[in-house]
């Protein structure tokens, strides 16, 4: 089908204007040979993984990249901990008890009740973090409509995640601003702007995967031995891709624990000024981390090479250009079946692995009374376990030959058991269900063991599906379906810790997304969507080529 429809295009395109080259020629043709079986199969298997930078991976960029998931790792620990926690602080200290406006909210009651006045109206100062959430996400979806595609063409690539980190960090430095408690609004104004920038940088930054591995040159000898077979170069490359998106894991969680050190620090010998919110030692902990994502920037200016694409074509407005694409690549979901089944299961699971996290920081501090200092612990809890899981998780992998969708199966149906001890509760004379702190610290080790190696097999199962070319407009559809999804799970959340007879019940909704995403990903075959990925990207090319 693929072919028929390039050669409609092609006889469209003659009728009007002939080819103006000779390589508009070479793509249609080498397109066409492809698909029919012409072309001698170590010409193919050549084609299918060649980038328009084909030169072999350094040790020097690969830990170039690694060094960057270091430094830009921090802001988003702190985003799924730390900055929640200063946006419910800040607006609660601010606030009133719920059940009389006219008294000050006591946050130091366990299990505490507030509200805040934004304008005429009354808002929970949990649901307030969850609804600044979601415009965070709505706007970070639309700008990554907007960009996405465009990086896989010249050198946006890199353009694009040194923009986004620059201007994240410089944001990130603004929270030491917000010295009372009053300014909760410019806090969660500025929290919108990190997390739009934040998203947009792991777009760029993800991208990146897919001609690392096909360029690291353990690939590169693998296909240039004569008995190479598609078959043996995708296993390979599943191999390379996910030891290259395991270490980076480790990088990225050994700089979330650097700033955990850095925060634990603040907590315990930051002296907080009279007046000044309760939150602050982790307000300059979070502009700590703006100043290593900084140092990130320079690192990667200097080391990543640009990898780049082939140029915008000629008659494409840049403006539209992405956004076209993008809504282009929805529109093939006929020929990328098992990419978008992936993305279905991602919209599902990536919104609930977020959200439990967020509702499992919030519960425990208004809940069950975690001060600042247990929060820490907690923390340290989950991400020291994280980088420990991701270790294990690919060494279990590679002992036992386990695909990555059976690893990513696995994965899911545990976590989707951190939601569901907590659906216990709504069991008349339940004593369990999170409500004592042991329960938040036993299933925060669950998450930590399963938060970054799921994320990594995600990433790596997704990226075998790619049609290569095209990696930051898939990745971008990646990020899109998790922001698309991410704006779902705080509203629902936020609305059912305003409205709903039981809070409890925020959790039975988190269950339900863990389950369909499992049943999506149970549909998704990895070898057919790896061939589905490469037709696609011949196609695309050539079609691109019609027009220079």
């Amino acid at each position: 089908m693929a072919a028929a429809e390039l050669q409609q295009q092609q006889q469209s395109t003659t009728t009007t204007t002939a080819p103006t080259t000779a390589t508009t020629t070479l793509a249609l043709d080498t397109f066409s040979s492809i698909e029919k079986g012409l072309i001698h199969d170590d010409d193919a298997l050549m084609h299918e993984f060649e980038d328009i930078d084909s030169s072999p991976v350094t040790v020097t960029e690969l830990r170039a990249w690694y060094f960057f998931g270091f430094a830009c790792d921090p802001l988003s620990f702190s985003f799924a901990f730390f900055i929640p926690l200063i946006c419910q602080g800040m607006s609660a200290g601010a606030g009133f008890e719920a059940a009389n406006h006219s008294v000050p909210c006591n946050t130091t009651a366990s299990g505490y009740n507030c509200v805040v006045k934004l304008g005429d109206t009354y808002i929970g100062t949990s649901s307030f973090y969850f609804y600044g959430t979601v415009t965070a996400t709505i706007v970070q979806l639309m700008l990554l409509i907007g960009i996405g595609s465009i990086a896989d063409h010249g050198a946006w690539r890199k353009k694009f995640l040194l923009g986004f980190s620059t201007a994240g960090a410089i944001v990130a430095l603004m929270y030491p601003i917000a010295t009372s408690n009053d300014k909760f609004l410019f806090t969660s104004v500025i929290t919108v702007l990190l997390g739009i920038l934040l998203g947009g940088t792991w777009v760029f930054v993800h991208s990146y995967l897919p001609p690392l591995a096909r360029n690291h040159p353990l690939f590169k000898e693998a296909l240039a031995a004569p008995d190479a077979s598609k078959e043996s170069l995708h296993k390979k490359l599943d191999a390379i891709t996910n030891e290259i998106s395991s270490k980076a894991f480790v990088s990225m969680y050994t700089g979330a624990l650097f700033i955990l050190v850095v925060m634990a620090g603040l907590g315990i010998g930051f002296p907080i000024p009279a007046g000044f919110p309760s939150t602050y030692p982790l307000q300059i902990g979070v502009a700590i981390a703006g100043l290593l994502w900084l140092v990130g920037v320079a690192v990667v200016y200097k080391y990543l090479k640009e990898r780049p694409g082939p140029p915008v074509p000629g008659n494409e407005s840049i403006v539209f250009f992405s956004v076209k694409k993008v809504f282009n690549a929805f529109r093939k979901a006929r020929q990328l079946r098992n990419l978008f089944t992936f993305l279905l299961g991602w919209f599902m699971f990536s919104d609930a692995f977020t959200t439990v996290t967020s509702v499992a920081v919030l519960w425990a501090q208004s809940q069950l009374g975690f001060t600042t200092v247990n929060v820490l612990i907690l923390s340290a809890e989950v991400y020291s376990l994280a980088f420990v899981g991701a270790y294990l998780w690919n060494k279990a992998q590679r002992h036992f030959g386990l695909q990555t969708k059976t690893i990513l199966l696995m994965q899911v149906t545990l976590f989707s058991m951190v939601p569901l001890w907590g659906c216990f509760a709504l069991i008349p004379g339940s004593t369990v269900g999170y409500k004592q702190k042991i329960e938040i610290y036993i299933f925060g080790g669950v998450i930590g063991l399963l938060l970054g190696a799921t994320q990594s097999t995600c990433r790596s199962m997704f990226s075998q599906l790619l049609p290569p070319g095209f990696e930051s407009e898939f990745f971008s559809l990646y990020q899109i379906t998790d922001k698309g999804a991410s704006w779902v799970g705080p509203l629902v959340v936020g609305i059912i810790f305003d409205t709903a007879p039981r809070k409890e019940y925020a959790f039975l909704f988190v269950f339900a997304q863990f389950i369909a995403g499992f049943f999506f990903f149970s549909f998704v075959n990895l070898a057919e969507g790896s061939e589905e990925g490469k037709k696609f990207g011949a196609m695309q090319r050539a079609l691109d080529a019609t027009k220079h």
